[in-house]
């Protein structure tokens, strides 16, 4: 996954445990949980697996891997996709 849009483009507003965020290049708010926010946050940092995500918030957030499901991440990412702010790749499948 990686960002489809620059940070500068989208303003914050952080109301306790939902983020408003304004995406100035399509003119929509947006309503995130934590997780889908922190998705954003770390695909700041460059690209990332799905998996890398998930332990990058689990560390910050100091929580057990088990606190948070794959699936759940996979449908926050999914939507973001879906709203043009990450661009979703799907691994390359292993070599047989």
């Amino acid at each position: 996954m990686r960002r489809a849009v620059s940070a500068d483009e989208l303003l914050w507003q952080d109301w306790g445990d939902d983020y408003i965020v304004y995406q100035a290049s399509s003119g929509e708010t947006h309503v995130f949980n934590q997780t889908t926010a922190l998705i954003l946050e770390r695909l700041k940092q460059g690209p990332a697996s799905l998996e890398q995500v998930l332990v990058w918030i689990v560390h910050l957030l100091g929580i057990e891997p088990q606190e948070l499901a794959l699936d759940h991440l996979r449908i926050a990412a999914k939507r973001l996709d879906e709203l043009g702010l990450i661009e979703w790749v799907e691994p390359a499948p292993a070599p047989p």
